[in-house]
């Protein structure tokens, strides 16, 4: 039996419910006739269904058919209009997930930092544009694209200027207007450099207090550790950074001022001036040597200069003296708490003195500085008896003070350098210079009275922090008071002003300086009168020839008349000297008799 037998009948047609009248009466369908239609659909048309699916499940998909082919779809040729799946085809169609679409967008978004583009269509295209000076390099084979830069990328300003709603300018308007950015950083950059030229600012280090500054007297060099950086008229000096050595300063005796001058690193003998940028400035003696940090900040050059002449280096905090009990001949050695000292802008702390080991300062011969170092006393001593520093005509002595005897030692502080040798000039105490039994007169001492010597070229950052006054007994010595000394180092060694005179210029006639230790006085040579002094007893001598006031009458050579004139004769009346008129009666009657005058009428 073929498939095409289980067609259905062409008897069917004409014969369905469709096709009887509306009306059945007049076509004679009665109502039985009507439901043997329907019953005759059925009976016919199922059983045919029926035995069709039963065919196509034995002969289709079992193996074969009774016309004696054997059929199934993986052997039945693919045709033109009726195609055929094949086994693969029916496991790639296993493969599709249930709701599957054709081709959806290959993204939904691009992010760009903070800008997220969005595909708008199923097959939007995403462009990618070569931006300034960036060239975009296609490789259609390995489906590669790569960007590169050329020239130098224009900065956001520039970026800004060039660009309009988006849109470019063209080449030339880009090229006027990278002319006009270059025009204005070139008239920028020569002001900046004209006020450098100008101004010779800024110079000076970053950080300045916490650089560590350090001196070798042996190699006479300096060297700096920290963390900064140092300019010059507003030029970095790449040199100059952490373990930065410094070239050597001569062998020779004096003081030495380290700085930069704009082009190299000099050690020079005359002191720098304060556009320079200063770095350490040396005290280089025969025997002690030490150094004073000198790392400034950024100052203008002018203040700097103003705020040297005018306040100097000042305490900032501590210096506090301690372990000294007054008037105690045991408890005399005086400890200093740390001390924070300023010269201007530049901060340095001095470590406290903790043990007796002093630093004495003095002068000996013609004001030659001279200190003495780690000594146990605050002053030099002649067994157990204290010393000053006594000048006798300019030459400078110790002398032991006397019974009773009060004197003034100056502490100062000095910001030296970190190395130990210069540590040990910290805090110098310099010996009293003039002893009195009247303890105001020591009270009233300033600095301003002191003598530094030959150090004062040398030595020009310091601060004075204390005044010490000690008394004499006969052998021994104690601490009468400790004063400590605030203000700044010019406050404490200017000339307070006054009426008095500042400057006294003397002739052979009198000695001395005018100072307190060694006074104007005149000088005895005997007095004689060549148009000098006469002492008290000569002049009272020489008055004693005037005339008695209660007898005005001359004694002595008397006056001989001559005619109308009188002679008045010192040696004798042949060689006259003087010639006068006589004086009448009425004329001496007229006159008020004075023992200190003579009256005489010219003739």
């Amino acid at each position: 039996m073929a498939i095409t037998d289980y067609k259905v009948s062409e008897i069917y047609s004409g014969r369905d419910i469709a096709s009887l009248s509306d009306r059945p009466n007049e076509d004679g369908v009665t109502a039985s006739q009507l439901k043997a239609r329907f019953d005759q659909l059925g009976k016919e048309v199922i059983p045919n269904y029926n035995d069709l699916i039963d065919f196509i499940e034995t002969n289709l998909f079992a193996g074969g058919v009774t016309d004696g082919h054997s059929h199934n779809i993986d052997n039945i040729e693919d045709g033109t209009t009726n195609k055929l799946f094949t086994a693969d085809d029916n496991t790639k169609l296993d493969g599709i997930e249930v709701g599957a679409e054709v081709n959806q967008n290959a993204f939904s978004n691009v992010k760009v930092g903070a800008t997220t583009i969005s595909a708008s269509t199923k097959t939007d295209t995403f462009e990618l544009v070569a931006g300034l000076n960036i060239t975009l390099i296609v490789d259609s084979l390995t489906k590669k694209v790569s960007l590169s830069a050329t020239g130098e990328l224009a900065s956001t300003a520039v970026q800004t200027l060039i660009t309009d709603l988006g849109n470019y300018y063209t080449s030339l308007e880009v090229e006027g207007a990278l002319q006009e950015v270059g025009l204005s950083l070139e008239a920028h950059e020569a002001f900046i450099n004209t006020l450098k030229v100008t101004t010779k600012e800024p110079t000076g280090f970053t950080n300045n207090e916490n650089i560590d500054v350090s001196y070798d007297s042996t190699t006479r060099k300096v060297t700096l550790t920290g963390t900064f950086e140092a300019y010059f008229n507003g030029v970095l000096i790449p040199e100059l950074v952490t373990g930065w050595e410094s070239p050597a300063h001569a062998d020779v005796v004096g003081a030495y001022y380290l700085y930069y001058n704009g082009t190299s690193f000099v050690f020079d003998t005359t002191a720098w001036t304060f556009d320079m940028l200063m770095i350490a400035s040396i005290a280089y003696g025969a025997t002690h040597k030490f150094a004073i940090r000198e790392t400034h900040g950024f100052m203008p050059n002018s203040v700097h200069q103003e705020l040297h002449d005018t306040i100097g280096t000042y305490k900032n905090s501590g210096g506090d003296f301690s372990n000294v009990t007054l008037n105690s001949t045991t408890l005399k050695q005086p400890f200093i708490s740390d001390t924070y000292i300023k010269d201007e802008d530049l901060i340095t702390r001095l470590l406290a003195l903790g043990t007796a080991s002093y630093t004495q300062m003095y002068l000996s011969g013609s004001v030659v500085s001279t200190r003495a170092l780690a000594q146990t006393q605050i002053v030099p001593q002649t067994t157990a008896q204290a010393n000053y520093n006594l000048n006798t005509a300019g030459t400078w002595s110790q002398q032991p003070f006397g019974n009773n005897d009060y004197g003034a030692v100056f502490v100062i502080a000095v910001p030296v350098t970190s190395d130990i040798g210069s540590q040990s000039f910290r805090y110098q105490f310099i010996q009293p210079q003039q002893v009195s039994t009247n303890l105001a007169i020591i009270q009233a001492l300033s600095p301003s009275s002191l003598n530094l010597g030959t150090e004062s070229a040398v030595f020009q950052e310091y601060v004075f922090i204390g005044k010490i006054i000690i008394k004499a007994s006969v052998s021994d010595w104690v601490i009468y008071s400790i004063e400590k000394l605030e203000g700044t180092k010019i406050s404490k060694v200017a000339i307070p002003v006054s009426s008095g005179l500042s400057v006294v210029s003397t002739d052979a006639t009198l000695t001395g300086d005018g100072t307190v230790t060694t006074p104007i006085s005149v000088v005895n040579d005997g007095h004689t009168h060549d148009g000098r002094y006469y002492t008290e007893t000569e002049t009272d001598n020489l008055l004693d020839l005037k005339a008695p006031l209660s007898s005005p009458a001359f004694t002595g050579n008397q006056p001989t008349s001559n005619g109308d004139k009188l002679i008045l004769n010192e040696e004798d009346d042949t060689n006259p000297i003087y010639k006068i008129r006589n004086i009448t009666q009425v004329e001496y009657d007229a006159l008020t008799p004075n023992a200190n005058t003579a009256y005489f009428i010219v003739g």
